[in-house]
Formats: structure tokens, C-alpha cells, sequence
């Protein structure tokens, strides 16, 4: 209970650092979230949602890989003695994602609700990226 109460006040402190800190985001990054090959897939694809869920099981691949290079880079920007709490702070916010993200898959919703859950997923992960890139 001890480690899990600070686990989360550790994200808590690192989220209100994040947030402290003016940005203003672009016309382009507002209305473009996502990275070009993206929406080029999607302008391909259509409405077939099978291959508009291969956008988003390509996009979330590319956005991946931004999150591991921000991580990576805060992970050698940090005090050594923080890098436990870094690590268990971004296991949490993985399982906050991916709970998140699975409220939009109800068995119920049909195959738009696998679609919304993609969509979560790779949002979440673009917010995180970004805040990981603030803290470093």
C-alpha cells in the first residue's frame, strides 16, 4: 500500500510539473495528432475497419517508438536514485492506459468499439510521449 500510495503521488508531482509548463500547441499538431503515414493509410483504406484498425496497429507502432526514445532520453537526463521510481511510475501509467482504453471496447459496442479503443490507445500514448519530453 506504501509503495503503491507513492507510486502514484510520484506520477501526480510529475503530471503538475507537466502541466506547470506553457505550451501552445500549433494549428497543424491540433488537428493532426496523429503522423502523416497515418492518415494517408486511413485515405487509402476507407471505412473498412479492419484496415483502418491496421492504421492504428501501425500508428501505435510508430508512437511506440516515440514514447521509448522520450523514455529512454528522461531515463539518462534523471538522478540515478530516481530511476526505480521512473520505471514503476511508467509500468502505472501503462495499466491506466490500457484499462482506460479497454472502457471503449464494451462486448456490446460492436467492431466500432475496437476501433475507439485503438484510437485511445494511440492517443494516450502520443499524450505520454509528450510529457515524458516535458520532464527531460
Amino acid at each position: 500500500m506504501k509503495t503503491t500510495t507513492l507510486l502514484l503521488l510520484t506520477l501526480l508531482s510529475l503530471t503538475a510539473c507537466q502541466e506547470n509548463k506553457p505550451t501552445k500547441p500549433t494549428k497543424v499538431q491540433k488537428e493532426q495528432p496523429f503522423s502523416e503515414a497515418f492518415y494517408k493509410c486511413t485515405k487509402e483504406i476507407g471505412t473498412n475497419t479492419i484496415g483502418i484498425s491496421h492504421c492504428y496497429e501501425e500508428e501505435l507502432k510508430y508512437q511506440d517508438g516515440k514514447l521509448n526514445l522520450a523514455y529512454k532520453e528522461l531515463k539518462s537526463s534523471i538522478q540515478p536514485f530516481r530511476l526505480n521510481d521512473l520505471k514503476e511510475v511508467q509500468r502505472s501509467w501503462m495499466k491506466y492506459r490500457d484499462i482506460k482504453c479497454s472502457f471503449f471496447n464494451h462486448k456490446e459496442s460492436g467492431q466500432t468499439g475496437s476501433i475507439e479503443e485503438q484510437e485511445c490507445i494511440v492517443k494516450e500514448t502520443i499524450r505520454r510521449t509528450k510529457e515524458l519530453q516535458g520532464l527531460n
